[in-house]
């Protein structure tokens, strides 16, 4: 029996780049009672909140009431055909956090989904208990960090099943732990109706911010997180080749003031190399009382 049960809500309100979109619904996963502890999960085609944290929501919901959402064109949510922005996504957690009636949550994030709990604690910092930022390129992109240090590799996928496998590859130390299972279940998501045109509106954004000073303004956080009064933890897979490690040594000396952990033998999904770590770095960090 699962230690989470799967749940919808609408978000009544996503603001996009250039249009509003009104009942969004939202699908997540929920265990537990306590403090809520939201997870957030990276980009890639096909990533869901169950296909990203089923082994860490288990442990946490023994102490939060954890949810693992998926965000706005991701997973079982909707994908509204708009303009996409990490704000939009920013925006989306926004509404879920107000429709479920939280008044101050912890987030944590990985990957792209690291980058939108961030924004969201500069834009609300007063309803952000902690935050925790895992393997992230694009919150290190945000802070300004040389993204030379991350090189372009398993990113070309056609869709096909060998190419989520390559890319599934790339970003797993454990490559024992990808099953045919959780191949079937990433296809079938990221073949879902609106999938294909929210990822394409979210690469235009991506190249929009070489070039559009305004939408490259919204996204840096680099004068505005490390002034945040919200506690930060920064954790890291030693075998990142994604997002390599270098990147989490540059972020830490921008945030001189969050913890700052490393996983040996973990990748950039580390929280799926190495559950039992993950977990055990979450807990203690997620349990200490505010100062």
């Amino acid at each position: 029996m699962k230690a989470y049960r799967s749940e919808t809500v609408v978000v009544p309100i996503v603001k996009s780049v250039r249009a509003t979109v009104y009942g969004v619904k939202t699908h997540f996963i929920q265990g537990g009672d306590g403090d809520p502890v939201i997870l957030l999960h990276g980009g890639l085609a096909g990533m869901a909140g169950e296909i990203a944290w089923s082994e860490n929501v288990p442990a946490l919901a023994q102490h939060f009431r954890t949810i693992a959402l998926d965000m706005i064109s991701y997973g079982y949510s909707d994908k509204p055909a708009i303009d996409y922005s990490f704000q939009t996504l920013v925006d989306h957690l926004a509404g879920f956090i107000d429709v479920m009636g939280f008044e101050k949550v912890s987030l944590v994030g990985q990957s792209q989904g690291a980058y939108v709990a961030s924004k969201y604690a500069v834009d609300y910092p007063e309803r952000v208990k902690r935050l925790v930022a895992i393997n992230t390129g694009t919150l290190s992109h945000a802070m300004g960090i040389d993204m030379s240090l991350s090189p372009r590799g398993g990113e070309r996928n056609d869709g096909s099943r060998e190419a989520l496998r390559r890319s599934l590859e790339f970003r797993m130390y454990r490559t024992d732990k990808i099953t045919e299972q959780m191949i079937d279940t990433k296809l079938a998501l990221a073949g879902q109706p609106g999938m294909k045109e929210a990822r394409e509106s979210m690469r235009r954004y991506r190249i929009s911010l070489d070039s559009d000073s305004n939408q490259a303004q919204v996204f840096s956080l680099k004068d505005r997180l490390p002034q945040i009064d919200v506690p930060i933890c920064i954790i890291w897979g030693t075998e990142d080749r994604s997002a390599p490690v270098a990147l989490g040594h540059a972020l830490r000396e921008l945030l001189p003031h969050a913890e700052y952990h490393e996983i040996p033998e973990a990748g950039h999904h580390s929280f799926l190399d190495q559950p039992d770590m993950m977990n055990d770095l979450l807990l203690r960090y997620l349990s200490e009382p505010s100062k």
